[in-house]
This record gives structure tokens, C-alpha cells and sequence, in this order.
């Protein structure tokens, strides 16, 4: 059996289609909006380097699309 190669992430969208591209962008930009609050305020815990991925099947990101 081929082992397979493994990646850890925080967050894995499957699809490379608007819905998870958007999902992915919208995410980090909440993780960035919520450091800048952390930092401002000094109230909560600043999240340390978040690994998003997307996952797509496709040879490039679109290629199903129609």
C-alpha cells in the first residue's frame, strides 16, 4: 500500500469553487480583524498562525467551473 502524503491545517476547505475560496478569504479575514482587537483592547487571545488550505481536485483552481 502507498503511504500518502499527510499536511496538517487548522481549517481545510474541500473545493476550489467561489464558495470555498470565499469561505477561506472571509475566514482569515476574521482572524486578522480578530487579532487587531486583541491587540487593541488586550482583551481575549490573539490567534497564532492559522493554516487555511483549499483542496481541489482540478489541475487548477476553476477548472470544473462551467
Amino acid at each position: 500500500m502507498e503511504e500518502r502524503e499527510v499536511m496538517e491545517v487548522d481549517v481545510l476547505f474541500v473545493g476550489g469553487g467561489v464558495a470555498s475560496l470565499s469561505g477561506a478569504l472571509h475566514l482569515a479575514n476574521l482572524i486578522k480583524k480578530h487579532n487587531e482587537k486583541v491587540e487593541n483592547t488586550g482583551e481575549g487571545t490573539k490567534l497564532q498562525e492559522v493554516m487555511i488550505a483549499v483542496l481541489e481536485k482540478g489541475a487548477y483552481v476553476g477548472a470544473h467551473g462551467i
